[in-house]
Formats: C-alpha cells, sequence, structure tokens
C-alpha cells in the first residue's frame, strides 16, 4: 500500500486522519480479492495506531508471533497470521528513522508528491 509511509511520517494526528482516509478510499478501489484483503489490514492497523498509540505495533507483532508458535491454529489461521506479522513488520522497519529516511529520499528521487 503506497500512503501507509506517509501515515507514519504524520506529524500530527490530522496528518495521520488523512492519509488513513487516503488508504480507505485506495482500498475501497481495489478489485483483485487477495490485494483487497491486504490492504484492508494496512487500514485496520493504521486505524489501531491512531487509537492506540504507536506502541500498538510492537505490542501487536509480540501478540502474533506468541500465537504463532502455538499449534492452536487452523493452516488458514496461521497463515493470515503470518501475513499480519508481515504488515506489522512492514509498519516497524518504516518507523526507524533511518528506514524512512530512505523511503523519504526515494520518493523525492520519483517525484511523488504528498497527499
Amino acid at each position: 500500500m503506497v500512503v501507509f509511509p506517509r501515515f507514519l511520517r504524520g506529524k500530527t494526528k490530522d496528518d495521520q486522519k488523512k492519509v488513513l482516509e487516503r488508504a480507505v478510499k485506495d482500498a475501497s478501489k481495489e478489485t483483485d480479492a487477495e490485494e483487497r484483503a491486504k490492504a484492508d489490514k494496512y487500514v485496520r492497523i493504521m486505524r489501531s495506531i491512531l487509537e492506540k498509540g504507536e506502541d500498538f505495533v510492537q505490542e501487536e507483532k509480540e501478540r502474533v508471533q506468541r500465537l504463532l508458535k502455538g499449534d492452536q491454529m487452523s493452516p488458514d489461521k496461521r497463515g493470515e497470521m503470518a501475513a499480519t506479522l508481515n504488515v506489522l513488520k512492514s509498519f516497524e522497519r518504516l518507523a526507524d528513522p533511518r528506514e524512512g529516511a530512505e523511503v523519504d529520499a526515494k520518493e523525492e528521487a520519483e517525484g511523488k508528491d504528498e497527499l
């Protein structure tokens, strides 16, 4: 999802809400079911960050990792949880200032504008 790095760089909750609105619109336009599910996962995580704070990503990542260690889950659910973990790791990685700076430089080089 293209807008999620901008969400993390939002300086205020209002900035993040604007990016979230854009992400919701983009997700609703997705026609491929698999891509739509992925976009919806990003949107859910962004909403949770707004509601619960930036610690949500680390806490949720730890929770999902604990669940994945168990053997009480169907293979489909395990795949879904692994996908959630990957998205959480993406948020975590881009929250790292070094990684975020690389994304900023890449977007600037490609001429992408802010929302």
